[in-house]
């Protein structure tokens, strides 16, 4: 029952407050909506510059405003799991 647009909202929040907690910062979060197939769902993806940061913003969205930041972006969707990938440039 959420718009995509709320859905952004709250994830740009998230992305404040986990850059704010990183040192560095340099945490990117991208929406991907399908162009074919289903339609009617929407995903985010995260990349983090390094494990220290990936590490950091768990345990930041551990504390109390964190966990406000997170409860946020799941009103706004169904979350059913999650995947943690490894990028090499090719």
């Amino acid at each position: 029952g959420k718009t995509m647009e709320q859905a952004m909202q709250a994830n740009t929040k998230w992305l404040a407050f986990v850059n704010g907690q990183v040192e560095g910062g340099g945490v990117q979060s991208f929406a991907m909506t399908a162009v074919v197939g289903s339609l009617d769902h929407f995903t985010f993806a995260d990349s983090y510059p390094s494990m220290a940061a990936w590490t950091a913003s768990k345990a930041a969205v551990k504390t109390p405003a964190g966990q406000a930041a997170e409860a946020a972006i799941l009103s706004t969707a169904r979350c059913s799991a999650n995947t943690l990938y490894e990028s090499t440039e090719n």
